[in-house]
Parts: C-alpha cells; structure tokens; sequence
C-alpha cells in the first residue's frame, strides 16, 4: 500500500478489490473449498485484510464497500 502511495498522485485514489470471508456458516465453508482455486487462478486469498494495511501505510481510508455480497469488498484510500 505504500508503494501505491509513492506512485499515486497527490490526493488520487487507490481502489483494491479484495476477496472476505463471509459471515454466513455455509458460504463461509464454501470460501474454504475455494481457497486454492481463487489463489491459483487470481493470486488472491480470502482473509488479506487490506483494509487493516491502508492507515499504516500512511494513508487515509475514505471509504469500505462490499460490490457483491459479503464476497467482494472494495476499500478506497486516498494518496
């Protein structure tokens, strides 16, 4: 998240689409079983958290969004 700071311009945004574990039993189980298949074929996990990382990186968070569900969030910070 810094280095995305550094190559942001002043005041742009940064936007991260971010898999999360929903909260449901059954859906959560299901992102279980799709661990290794989202890893392989996005690189991507569930349980990243970038939303903790943005403030150390010295950069303020304006908003926190889930786009589909509790499956896909989407954090945006500002450079």
């Amino acid at each position: 998240m810094r280095e995305l700071g550094w190559v942001v311009k002043p005041g742009g945004i940064i936007r991260c689409l971010e898999y999360t574990r929903p909260s449901g039993g059954l859906r959560r189980a299901l992102t279980r079983l799709w661990t290794p298949w989202v890893y392989w074929a996005y690189g991507a996990g569930f349980d990243r958290q970038t939303e903790m990382h943005v403030p150390h990186a010295g950069l303020p968070l304006f908003e926190s969004r889930f786009v589909a569900d509790e499956l896909i969030k989407l954090p945006g910070a500002r450079a």
